[in-house]
């Protein structure tokens, strides 16, 4: 699955399990110089906006310009904006990885890893990576990291991320 035209967005969607927005099973499916929107989707499960399962999946970013943004996405447990069961993520390029945002309703929202829950295959990001307004009523507001392998060598980060009560709640390993 290739998504290279011009802002093609994956909003308001219910899953009664896992994957609110996308559930990808198998395959690449690439982000290819555009903005990629998931927004506003639910899970009952793991992964309200985008659930990546199966050794022989991959979601990734290429070419300059390409951004995947997870906003206002809720899971009832883990991973509010996306949730790695196993296989591969890979954010790179010129562009840049949202988890979140500023403003009304932009935050993702789970148990665990209010933007993204990592528990098992390999995340590398490579670019920007912004993680904001995310919260967790548990742990890990902006991202948790529970297995797998998780690499950051992007340009810049930048995390606001808020528990219920208040406190700061960036990351968790």
């Amino acid at each position: 699955l290739t998504f290279n035209t011009s802002n093609p967005g994956v909003n308001h969607n219910k899953a009664t399990s896992n994957g609110g927005g996308m559930y990808l099973a198998g395959g690449t499916t690439n982000v290819d110089g555009v903005r990629l929107w998931v927004e506003g989707n639910t899970a009952g499960g793991d992964g309200g906006g985008i659930y990546v399962t199966g050794a022989n999946t991959e979601l990734k970013t290429s070419n300059a310009g390409a951004f995947a943004i997870t906003r206002g996405n809720t899971a009832t447990n883990c991973g509010g904006g996306i949730y790695q069961a196993n296989g591969k993520i890979n954010f790179t390029g010129t562009g840049g990885s949202y988890l979140g945002g500023y403003g009304a309703n932009a935050g993702n929202t789970a148990k665990r890893g209010g933007g993204a829950y990592f528990a098992g295959g390999a995340c590398t990001i490579s670019c920007q990576l912004q993680a904001g307004a995310n919260t967790a009523s548990d742990r890990g507001g902006g991202f948790y990291v529970n297995g797998g392998t998780f690499t950051y060598s992007g340009s810049a980060v930048s995390m606001e991320m808020r528990q219920p009560d208040g406190s700061r709640a960036d990351y968790e390993y």
